[in-house]
């Protein structure tokens, strides 16, 4: 008598590791984030060089602060806050703007915001004084936030 055979071949496949079609990333443009760009920056008080050779590269903006020796603090934002007037304009590779008299220019070797033009809101504090020689710069999410600054430089000097 013949036995029947049967035989069968039971076959698993794992696929592990194939590379997925390759996607060239898109590059990240200014125009794709919300950020501020000054690249060799340039400061001007009523047309006269103030300051100068400063960068500052961040991929988010809320607010621009800057204290000025013997003027006060201007704080700027292209978004209207609490104490603000709209006194410029973010214009390409430019921020003009007049406040207290004051004819502020800041140049940049590139464009500032990702927008082409925006409106320069505005906040000055003539009485800000710090024992600061040069400008100062900053930057940040709080409109307060160059108030710490008193304490910082008094931290460094010790």
């Amino acid at each position: 008598m013949l036995k029947k055979l049967s035989a069968f071949a039971l076959t698993t496949m794992v696929v592990i590791g194939i590379p997925a079609p390759s996607v060239k990333p898109m590059p990240q443009t200014l125009s794709n984030i919300h950020g501020i760009r000054l690249q060799n920056g340039r400061l001007y008080l009523n047309q006269e060089l103030i300051y100068k050779d400063f960068s500052l590269v961040q991929t988010s903006f809320r607010y621009l602060y800057f204290y000025v020796p013997q003027h006060g603090l201007f704080t700027v934002s292209n978004r209207e806050f609490e104490g603000a007037a709209q006194t410029g304009v973010f214009e390409g590779a430019a921020l003009n703007f007049t406040v207290n008299d004051l004819n502020i220019t800041l140049k940049s070797s590139s464009q500032i915001l990702p927008e082409d033009s925006s409106p320069a809101w505005t906040k000055f504090d003539p009485n800000f004084k710090i024992d600061a020689k040069s400008v100062i710069f900053g930057y940040g999410d709080k409109e307060r936030s160059p108030y710490d600054w008193p304490d910082q430089l008094r931290k460094l000097k010790q």
